[in-house]
């Protein structure tokens, strides 16, 4: 393969030998242990997620798609959808996803939701039909502006956008005027839970999809 011969040919001088490259595994589970350590700890995250869930306003038999899913706690709220709806939880790092099922298995007891799908895609090009959710939860403002074209485009008419900061500061925050280009309206930000010892506020901003014209 292409990777495993790219240094036999080098025929320079430098007597540096090469940069072997980074294997993910080793930063997968470096983040495996750091996140679920202090994040629901020390930082609190538990109770921002609760916050997310809040302000939602999840109902039953809604389709909620989560990007940049992360761990599972997410199951916070991912009931709310109950029997009849879908909740999806989707991050671009499958290592994550693949943990995260085994977590869910391990507090199930092997019992699996109908209800919750783990995928792994891109959040820049979102696996899902036009106008497919009601709700879609991006976990961290700076997803980038392409991101938030895509949650656009598979939101439904009115569908809502709740998008969070995990103790970040307002200036930081992705510009309200941006959304408000891409066509969401109702735009504004919201100053959430306390983001333990760091005493900085989680912030949201939360949008909506403007009803359809043939409605």
């Amino acid at each position: 393969m292409e990777s495993g011969t790219r240094f036999r040919n080098d025929t320079s001088t430098n007597s540096n030998p090469p940069e072997k490259p980074r294997k993910e595994g080793n930063r997968d589970a470096f983040d495996e242990l750091w996140w679920p350590l202090i994040h629901s700890t020390l930082g609190l995250r538990p109770l921002h997620m609760w916050d997310v869930g809040r302000r939602a306003h999840i109902q039953e038999g809604q389709r909620v798609l989560e990007v940049r899913a992360g761990h599972p706690l997410w199951r916070i709220y991912s009931g709310r959808v109950g029997n009849t709806g879908t909740f999806i939880a989707l991050d671009i790092n499958e290592t994550i996803n693949r943990r995260s099922r085994r977590i869910i298995q391990f507090l199930n007891l092997g019992k699996e939701k109908q209800s919750e799908q783990t995928i792994t895609a891109d959040e820049n090009n979102l696996p899902f039909r036009d106008e497919s959710m009601d709700i879609i939860i991006a976990n961290g403002v700076e997803t980038g502006e392409s991101a938030y074209k895509e949650a656009f485009r598979v939101l439904k008419p009115k569908g809502r956008l709740i998008s969070s900061e995990w103790g970040n500061y307002p200036s930081r925050l992705l510009g309200t005027d941006i959304l408000s280009r891409i066509g969401f309206t109702n735009v504004h930000r919201r100053i959430g839970t306390p983001a333990g010892i760091l005493i900085v506020p989680n912030m949201f901003v939360i949008a909506s999809k403007p009803p359809s014209e043939d409605a």
